[in-house]
């Protein structure tokens, strides 16, 4: 199970750290508005990606047009802070929300490692910000419990079994034995996990389960009478043509949803350096799910589309996917001074950039990462200061100026959902408005190029968890 989805609770000390002419109003209240900047609201929860986790803090910093610093405060759990300032109303001002932690040494890393991870919104209005990154409130704990699905009675000719519980899947995780085949299954210890199982034979027909499991069920079932999928056919055109390009990856994921879970992975498939047109038998069960996702992902020369799209019935589901023809052109990949100009319609766009003291990512003892997000405009151009070192601590010892980040990566984001910049900005901060995504479309354009000039080595992956790397690339 990919693991990359372990939640953490994290308490944050309230610290004062205000310049000198900040007020910090903590009792809730808005103020004058003549200097009330905006409220932050902060959740009693946070999902993190990791279990070795210390140290973590979320700051809050406001700073205008020309870099200064407005005000800034750490924020605490369950606490409402007003930010106030003597600031001209006439001039727009930007939020930042400031992660810092460490991660401590593992098998892969020996050292520990100081983190940075900069949220940055141009523009922002005066209101209040909910920043909560985790609905459900799970503990780091959550999937310390193990279940196990036996298949009895499966055909000789079977090639492949998968499960999928929609914080990770696996293939042929458990072992044959005679003519039964035994999942073991990483659930949740403390409640009941959904899990979407199926094996698929060498004609390829395939057979399936969806139930919930308690932490160590066992559960029997005779492969012979679980329900058949139903197979539908579905092209990927083939985009060198129309793009110019030389097509490295395609892939196509079909996803089912309920209204009250994550997303299963129902089927998918990968193919590399494909020429001609995509074209396969996904198996999709009719009648399980309420909704069904097809994302498809294409990566290009120097960059990568990709499409998302939700269907109430798999009859709905075309026989062509269509990807997107979202399209950017980077002519400047300085962060501090980012420049491209984009084609077609588009919603929102994110710049990111970062950094590592080693040059492989391996080893490092500090990271920096930073996302600049802003509404659409035809021509993007980010005339952004120099903040590093008003972002980071003294004691960490980061003498890094932006020079030594990276260049400039740019998504740009399609959806007819989140049409509103406050609810763009709402749904980054808040998991609460994004824990559902699935349930609309939206598409992407992501540039690849600055993996060109500072790049990161990454471990070998199993096709799994290729297959999770690619469907989870998020806003």
């Amino acid at each position: 199970m990919n693991r990359l989805f372990v939640f953490l609770l994290v308490s944050i000390l309230l610290s004062g750290c205000s310049s000198d002419n900040d007020v910090v109003d903590n009792e809730g209240g808005v103020g004058d508005k003549e200097n009330a900047l905006l409220t932050i609201s902060r959740g009693s929860n946070l999902e993190f990606y990791t279990d070795e986790i210390k140290d973590f803090t979320v700051e809050a910093v406001i700073t205008g047009d020309d870099g200064s610093v407005l005000a800034r405060n750490f924020i605490e759990t369950s606490k409402e802070i007003t930010f106030k300032a003597d600031y001209d109303t006439n001039k727009t001002y930007d939020l930042h929300f400031v992660w810092r932690y460490i991660k401590t040494a593992d098998d892969i890393n020996p050292n520990d490692v100081i983190n940075y991870s900069v949220q940055t919104f141009l523009d922002v209005s005066n209101r209040t910000y909910f920043y909560d990154l985790n609905s459900k409130g799970e503990s780091s704990n959550d999937f310390t419990g193990v279940a196990k699905l036996n298949f009895n009675n499966i055909p000789n000719d079977l090639i492949n079994t998968t499960y999928s519980t929609g914080f990770g899947s696996g293939n042929f995780g458990g072992a044959f034995t005679s003519n039964n085949y035994t999942f073991d299954l990483d659930v949740a210890s403390d409640r009941s996990l959904l899990v979407y199982a199926y094996g698929e034979t060498a004609n390829k027909e395939r057979r399936y389960v969806k139930r919930e499991f308690s932490n160590g069920e066992i559960v029997t079932e005779d492969y012979n009478t679980l329900p058949k999928t139903i197979p539908v056919p579905i092209s990927y055109p083939d985009l060198n043509d129309t793009a110019g390009l030389n097509t490295i990856r395609k892939s196509l994921f079909v996803y089912g949803f309920d209204s009250s879970t994550y997303s299963l992975k129902v089927d998918s498939d990968i193919q590399l350096n494909q020429e001609d047109q995509l074209k396969q038998q996904y198996h999709i069960p009719n009648n399980v799910f309420e909704n069904y996702s097809i994302v498809g992902v294409t990566r290009l020369d120097d960059f990568l589309i990709r499409t998302h799209r939700s269907y109430g019935d798999i009859n709905e589901i075309p026989e062509v996917y269509t990807p997107t023809d979202l399209r950017a052109t980077i002519t400047s990949y300085d962060f501090l001074n980012f420049e491209a100009n984009t084609a077609n319609n588009y919603d929102y766009f994110k710049v990111r950039t970062s950094y590592s003291n080693t040059s492989d990512g391996i080893a490092a003892t500090k990271t920096f990462v930073w996302n600049v997000y802003g509404k659409a405009t035809p021509n993007i151009s980010i005339k952004l200061i120099d903040l590093v070192n008003k972002f980071t601590k003294e004691g960490d010892e980061f003498d890094i100026t932006a020079s030594d980040l990276s260049k400039g990566q740019l998504s740009i984001y399609n959806t007819s959902v989140i049409t509103d910049q406050d609810d763009f900005v709402d749904m980054i901060i808040d998991n609460n408005s994004s824990l559902n995504s699935n349930n609309f479309s939206f598409e992407s354009w992501i540039s690849t190029s600055r993996a060109k000039t500072r790049s990161f080595k990454l471990p070998e992956m199993s096709k799994s968890e290729l297959e999770d790397r690619y469907i989870n690339l998020k806003y």
